[in-house]
């Protein structure tokens, strides 16, 4: 009999139906192509098999050829398909190596203070970055209480230490958010890629308030970065942005069968691309800009995103706001912005661009403003910017 690869994951992992997808795109015909089963962790899906019923299945013999197994692997040898959340295109399956993984959660760990201070974390996570905590929290030891304390008009976490912020980049307004209705006291954030095991930069403890909401956190232990040119590949001067670059142990193995996507991803010199546009200061603390694939080209002039998010996050009736480019006959893009309103709150889109002027270069106000009620999600509960442009040229007759 061939080995097959399992994949396991909840129906919250998946976001929806788990019988073999993920993200709404078929697992064993366009990510595993040797998946012969999903095994799920809760509740027993239609054509899954429950981990329980695998455990039960094992004779004696399998248990000791698992053994025998054990005594041979090694510490480069895959670990876990990690799949991407696919907010610039259909997900691809990471493989990491127990030594990406292991050591990751470790450096994450130390950082965080783990080995010199009790830690309660509530933690919100099940990806890759739930799992990184969880295991740098184990292998020092320490007891784990998980604190989720209601309070009227909101929740109270002023008993976790630290607040742990990473995934999608987060606007510093919203972060001053955390801290000031959910008392969150102690905030620290981060910055990484599925591909990265995940975290590359993180924050120390103790950093002042500036570095904790303008930054995404300092290079770790045992890493390299770089800032270069998107179009020469150049080494750029300390401060200015550039294509954001990661040389390390916590690089992947790889794309799982897919070594087209791993050489578009890694240099033959071993850095990872990251797709990010970012710049770095002389002691290791990372600014992101934003994401290659969502910069606007709107005559000529280069406009990212994030920059007019963060602006518009600061507007008292704006819960939520994404920026992305439209196309446009005269000016190749346009600058379109999806608000999400405050519940109870009103606004119009003269409000908005009056809000905008003097505040924000001419060229990044948006030309279109659209009022939605939510957004497109990837499983992992990020923007779908593909699928959300794609909304918004229909709706707007583009």
């Amino acid at each position: 009999m061939e080995p097959h690869y399992l994949c396991m994951m909840t129906d919250r992992d998946s976001g929806g139906p788990i019988e073999g997808c993920y993200c709404n795109v078929p697992v064993i015909v366009l990510l595993l192509p040797d998946l012969c089963m999903v095994i799920v962790t809760d509740s027993r899906q239609t054509g899954t098999v429950h981990v329980e019923d695998v455990m039960q299945a094992g004779s004696r013999q399998h248990h000791q050829e698992l053994q025998d197994l054990q005594t041979k692997l090694s510490f480069d040898d895959p670990i876990n398909i990690q799949f991407t959340s696919g907010t610039t295109g259909s997900p691809k399956g990471a493989t990491l190596s127990h030594h990406n993984i292991v050591n990751n959660s470790y450096f994450v760990g130390l950082r965080l203070g783990y080995n010199w201070r009790v830690i309660l974390v509530c933690l919100m996570s099940t990806g890759l970055y739930g799992t990184t905590v969880l295991v740098s929290l184990m292998s020092t030891g320490l007891f784990i209480v998980i604190v989720f304390v209601p309070r009227k008009g909101g929740c109270d976490f002023c008993c976790c230490v630290p607040g742990f912020m990473s995934g999608s980049l987060c606007p510093p307004e919203v972060m001053r958010k955390l801290k000031a209705d959910m008392n969150v006291n102690d905030m620290i954030v981060s910055y990484g890629t599925t591909e990265n095991s995940p975290v590359t930069f993180l924050g120390f403890p103790r950093d002042n308030e500036e570095l904790k909401t303008e930054t995404v956190g300092c290079i770790l232990n045992h890493t390299e970065a770089k800032v270069v040119d998107v179009s020469s590949g150049e080494v750029v001067p300390l401060g200015d942005p550039g294509e954001l670059l990661i040389r390390a142990y916590s690089v992947m193995l790889g794309y799982w069968e897919d070594p087209d996507k791993t050489s578009e991803a890694i240099t033959k010199d071993h850095w990872y691309r990251t797709g990010d546009i970012a710049s770095l200061d002389r002691f290791g603390y990372c600014r992101i800009v934003g994401r290659i694939k969502d910069m606007i080209i709107r005559g000529g002039e280069n406009i990212y995103p994030a920059e007019i998010e963060k602006f518009l996050h600061t507007h008292p009736n704006v819960q939520e706001a994404q920026v992305i480019g439209v196309r446009d006959e005269r000016m190749g893009e346009q600058v379109c912005a999806c608000i999400r309103l405050k519940e109870g709150q009103d606004c119009s889109r003269e409000e908005i661009r009056d809000f905008c002027k003097g505040q924000i270069s001419h060229f990044k106000i948006p030309h279109y403003m659209v009022f939605v009620d939510s957004f497109p999600l990837t499983g992992s509960g990020k923007i779908q910017k593909i699928k959300l442009r794609e909304e918004m040229e229909k709706k707007l007759g583009l």
